[in-house]
């Protein structure tokens, strides 16, 4: 019998979840290499398990304490290949092999971040793709992301495209203010939003209205007069989640039959549903994209524009509520209130695939799950993979 990833990194997973194995590297790192002090306090903002690839699991870390210093971690079983990378990078043989630091904003992928890291805080990132940063312009607060690809030139023109119908009123939600695109650095320049997270509100007593609220502004995008650049359908939404089902059966095979009958429903669904009447859509409006400004909601990063079924949002929405932690009001109480939204600003969704993106949603969280560096990674992906399934089923009965 073929052992699964899990368990043959099991261990390792179990020594990577905590900080006793991490910070002991990191603060050698920075005593080899002179980057860093041992009094600074450091926590972890990003984790990936990648047991397909030659570095098995990478961490990124930030240090608060002025001026912030952040690194990424990179765990492999034999010793890498570094030519080319100091004195940007230390490698220590550890009791789990090889530890490669790399201290930011050394990135090959992200030649833009050199130029803005000494003047900028970095909010979020993802090595090798993006990179988020707020930083100031005279009195104004701006954000600065930062992309691997060309890719954020389409999302600055859709941006002003969008900004273009919110100037004329016709929006129940507030975008930031795109600013430029630096093809030179592969960086999107926007104002900053007012508002605090939605994610707190959402759990709140009044999570309700805040929920009818978001649920009215999501669907005031798919009225907006704007042509996205990118075009997603029914399909497209299908060949994602195959390709999530393939990466989630690589790292937890006995997922295997679970995953494959999850999208024979979805295909299933689809083809019941077809996409018919594609309208502009967020494409992933997480709770943590949204703010709360009182009278107002923001959304931020639309990096995922594009025309595509009106119910992909409100799928995507109801799929993160099912996981918000401890709400003050019941999940299907928000969902309620979100739809209702929806239905008060006179956009009608069918409901078959409202729940079909739902589960597109839930499936996205079980390779998140799969990915996680938690040794017991695989079997939370079995626990939310059966939670789909069971949704799946009630939908197929819709």
């Amino acid at each position: 019998m073929t052992i699964s990833n899990h368990e043959r990194y099991r261990d390792a997973l179990t020594e990577l979840a905590g900080d006793a194995a991490i910070l002991p590297i990191v603060l050698e790192a920075g005593e080899r290499r002179g980057w860093w002090t041992s009094e600074r306090q450091w926590r972890r903002t990003y984790g990936r398990f990648m047991p397909e690839a030659e570095a098995f699991a990478e961490i990124v870390v930030v240090s608060e304490t002025p001026s912030q210093e952040l690194c990424r971690i990179e765990m492999f079983e034999h010793l890498p290949d570094d030519r080319g990378r100091a004195p940007d990078v230390c490698l220590i043989a550890t009791g789990l092999g090889w530890a490669r630091v790399t201290r930011f904003p050394f990135d090959p992928d992200l030649p833009g971040l050199a130029p803005l890291a000494a003047c900028a805080t970095v909010v979020r990132y993802h090595p090798g793709k993006r990179c988020t940063l707020r930083t100031m312009t005279g009195n104004r607060t701006v954000f600065a992301k930062v992309f691997a690809t060309n890719r954020g030139a389409r999302v600055y023109q859709d941006l002003v495209a969008l900004q273009r119908v919110a100037s004329k009123g016709e929006l129940n939600v507030v975008i930031a203010e795109p600013l430029s695109w630096d093809a030179s650095t592969r960086t999107l320049w926007q104002a900053a939003l007012a508002g605090q997270p939605a994610t707190g509100g959402l759990r709140g007593g009044q999570g309700d209205d805040l929920a009818r609220r978001m649920g009215k502004a999501t669907a005031s995008l798919t009225r907006a007069k704007v042509t996205p650049s990118e075009v997603f359908d029914g399909a497209s939404e299908l060949t994602r989640s195959r390709r999530h089902a393939g990466e989630i059966v690589r790292r937890v095979p006995a997922l295997s039959d679970m995953v494959t009958a999850i999208v024979d429903r979805l295909a299933e669904l689809h083809a019941r549903c077809p996409s018919r009447d594609l309208r502009p859509v967020h494409g992933a409006p997480h709770p943590d994209q949204w703010l709360d400004a009182g009278s107002e909601v923001g959304l931020i990063d639309f990096d995922r524009f594009s025309l595509e079924d009106p119910e992909m949002d409100a799928g995507v929405v109801l799929g993160d509520l099912d996981a918000l932690a401890e709400p003050a009001v019941p999940p299907e109480r928000l969902a309620a209130a979100f739809l209702e939204g929806y239905r008060a600003a006179g956009v009608t969704l069918r409901e078959p695939l409202v729940q079909t993106y739902r589960a597109h949603q839930q499936l996205a969280k079980v390779m998140r799950a799969a990915r996680a560096i938690d040794p017991g990674g695989d079997r939370r992906a079995v626990s939310l993979a059966a939670r789909t399934d069971h949704l799946l089923s009630d939908a197929v009965r819709l």
